[in-house]
């Protein structure tokens, strides 16, 4: 009952844009969590629990940091011991996202590989959205825009026929708006500065009418880069500011 109770604090706390106050509360039911038997029921609920911190860590914390690893490798180890159920996806992506941030290239890209084709293998387009969105955000980190580009557009064309659903809680900034953003990036370095600009204008109206704030922060983020790269710092300066607003 008070694993349970600590749980749904987090979660609430979550809802909330409460990172600090629930990292606090998972870590509150996860120390209880240690006092009982290994049993499969126990590990499904760690799962669960890992992985619902890690949300909260990337936003406090960050992709890169060991708290953040340390959260999401555990949850991959036991869903590899109970045989990969599917919030394996959940954990290999923020195992990806620690590699990715962290400049460690030859293991994102191996995640990113491992998350596509298991993606293709479980038909799922939410998660072939991810996979597609994972990849292309490797891709360009080397250098491979034009391909990086093609896995964008491809998470974006599947956005647009699934079932609209809120999944940024699951996988942090909402794959969609994600996509959007970096495909931007791709567009500058490949010489189409226009499309670039209209990408993040999009996916910024997008973050703001699903509403999430860790997304309306990176989408202005990613607005002010596209400002800057193209000469304009009055407006580059006005969406840094209103991502360190939102941030704060």
């Amino acid at each position: 009952m008070a694993i349970r109770c600590w749980r749904e604090s987090g979660r609430r706390a979550l809802a909330n844009s409460a990172n600090v106050e629930a990292i606090g509360h998972f870590r509150n039911a996860l120390q209880l969590l240690r006092a009982l038997p290994d049993t499969p029921q126990r590990n499904n609920e760690e799962i669960e629990i890992q992985l619902a911190l890690g949300i909260p860590l990337i936003a406090v914390r960050g992709y890169a940091a060991a708290e953040t690893r340390e959260a999401f490798s555990r949850a991959c180890t036991l869903c590899l011991n109970l045989g990969s159920p599917p919030e394996y996806f959940q954990a290999l992506f923020g195992l990806w996202g620690h590699s990715w941030m962290g400049g460690k290239n030859d293991e994102a890209l191996a995640m990113a590989n491992e998350f596509l084709a298991k993606s293709r293998d479980a038909s799922d387009g939410i998660l072939l959205m991810v996979a597609h969105r994972v990849m292309g955000s490797t891709l360009l980190t080397i250098g491979e825009f034009g391909t990086s580009r093609r896995h964008f557009e491809e998470s974006i064309a599947l956005s647009k026929t699934e079932r609209r659903q809120s999944v940024y809680t699951l996988y942090m900034v909402e794959p969609q708006v994600a996509s959007l953003l970096l495909l931007s990036w791709d567009l500058w370095f490949l010489g189409y500065p226009d499309q670039s600009l209209a990408r993040v204008s999009e996916a910024l109206a997008l973050a703001q009418d699903l509403s999430p704030p860790y997304s309306i922060a990176f989408a202005h983020y990613m607005t002010s880069v596209d400002h800057l790269l193209r000469g304009d710092p009055a407006r580059a300066l006005e969406s840094a500011e209103r991502s360190l607003e939102m941030s704060r």
